[in-house]
Order: structure tokens, then sequence, then C-alpha cells
């Protein structure tokens, strides 16, 4: 499977998905509105979808499974469906709602023959001191390792880390805080940590 070919699973291995606001109602009496906004708090506290527990998954021939990602997430996935990966047909399931994330966001993991093979964040809420230019987006060179490429753009909103074939195949995308037309962003691909395709879309 080509390189481009896999940043494409990668970056489509997550489907757009909405989460529902809930509106507290109001009160004249101040405690019940305290209590509605610890409730809120621990409620967030002890959402487990997020990136820490993403950073515990393991993926190639040794794997998590998928009781094992479960067990992480604290719950069944919102999810499921099919994708392609290195062509093989791989399950992949979804958990909407990432801690901290934006308001569509979630984490998803592939998993081929009982065993995870990739894993994407999607929607991670992402602060940048500046916005991403394509003056930016040209001085990524190939062969920059991932630490490289965020020194210089910063975090990115989605990231996926796979391993196919023994080998890590890794996709950064930026779609918020860049400058450019609407829906304007740029993905870059890693091989065994080194960048070895880039592609850009309405970046100025």
């Amino acid at each position: 499977m080509t390189f481009k070919k896999i940043a494409l699973v990668a970056a489509t291995s997550l489907a757009a998905l909405s989460l529902t606001a809930c509106g507290a109602s109001t009160s004249s009496q101040s405690s019940s509105s305290s209590k509605s906004a610890t409730t809120s708090a621990s409620s967030k506290s002890t959402n487990k979808v997020n990136e820490s527990n993403f950073n515990k998954i393991k993926i190639g021939s040794n794997g998590s499974t998928i009781k094992q990602v479960q067990a992480l997430f604290g719950k069944k996935a919102s999810q499921t469906s099919e994708v392609q990966v290195s062509g093989t047909t791989a399950k992949n399931y979804t958990w909407s709602g990432l801690e901290g994330g934006n308001t569509v966001s979630g984490i998803s993991v592939a998993f081929a023959n009982g065993k995870a093979v990739q894993k994407t964040i999607t929607g991670k809420k992402v602060t940048r001191s500046k916005k991403i230019s394509q003056a930016d987006f040209e001085k990524v060179q190939t062969g920059m390792s991932k630490s490289q490429v965020k020194k210089l753009l910063g975090e990115p909103d989605t990231f996926s880390y796979a391993v196919i074939n023994g080998q890590s195949i890794d996709v950064f995308s930026y779609t918020t805080g860049v400058k450019g037309d609407v829906g304007a962003n740029a993905m870059f691909t890693f091989n065994n940590d080194a960048v070895t395709t880039k592609s850009q879309s309405g970046l100025q």
C-alpha cells in the first residue's frame, strides 16, 4: 500500500461525530446552581476517553485487544465500521467525546486479527500562538521527525498511529488555527518517524 493511500485511510478512519450539549435549567437557588456545576465538573473528570488512555493502547503484532481498549475507556464503542489497512480488512471502533476535545471529537482504534493496528484521535482542541501559513508548511522537509514538525507547527488536531508490516506509519493533520480559505488544512505522513509525504489545501 502506498504512503499516500495509508495517509488517506488514517485521515478518514474516524467519521465526524456530533456531540450533544446539555443545557442546565436555571434556578433561583444559588445552591442548586452550585450543585449543577459540581455535577458537570465531576462528569467531565470521569471521562476515560482521553489522550492518556489513548497512549496506553499498543498497536502492531502485539497490539491491545478490543476488550483491553474497552476497559481503558470504560465503555463499549459508540460506532463500528470496516476499514482497509495495508490490504487487510480491519474493524474500526470509535469512542466519541474526547476529553478536552472540540464539539466533534473522538478516538478510533482499528483491529485486525484481534489486535489493534491503528489508533486515531480526531478533534483535539489546540491553541496556537500564530496561524499556520503556506510559508510554515514549506519549512517542513522530507526526513523531519514528528517532534521537529510539532516544534514548527505545534500539536496537530488529528493524528493517527499505525504499525503496518513492522513499520510505523503516522499521520498528522492540521485543520484549525491555519491561515487560508475555509477548510484549509495541512497533512504530513511519517514512515518510522520521518516525513515521507506532505500535502495542503487552501493555505495562504
